[in-house]
């Protein structure tokens, strides 16, 4: 069985909002990147670009995105090459979203784990932000 990180997160806001923030590479910037160098070319096909101070960098491409429910792209650094699949679900009050990164066997994802639900938590913070 292959190893992943696997976080859902339910956002009070419209998914159209989450979706926005998702589209302009909000996900990315709360991993840490260093916003100035990240490139994000929101589409299936188009290519993303994150830079770490003092952490190396990751290439990715995506590969699905379904506007308001699906984003797939791949996560290729120097030490691991993966994939991440978010998905994001509709309901009455809020929407929810899941994130699941899949990586080869053998590879220690607790770093991952941690650096994921921080992005997702500061996620959540952004579009409860009134002014955005």
């Amino acid at each position: 069985m292959k190893p992943e990180v696997n976080i859902t997160r339910r956002y009070y806001v419209p998914q159209e909002k989450l979706w926005g923030a998702l589209a302009e590479g909000f996900l990315f910037i709360y991993t840490g990147a260093v916003k100035e160098t990240l490139k994000v070319d929101f589409k299936t096909g188009g290519k993303i670009y994150v830079q770490w101070k003092g952490h190396g960098d990751m290439n990715g491409e995506f590969l699905e995105v379904t506007p308001q429910s699906k984003i797939t792209f791949t996560w290729k650094t120097p030490q691991v090459d993966s994939t991440v699949y978010l998905n994001i679900t509709n309901h009455n009050t809020y929407c929810e979203m899941n994130l699941r990164h899949e990586f080869p066997v053998g590879t220690d994802t607790k770093d991952y784990d941690f650096g994921w639900d921080d992005a997702m938590y500061d996620l959540k913070k952004h579009v409860y932000d009134k002014k955005k």
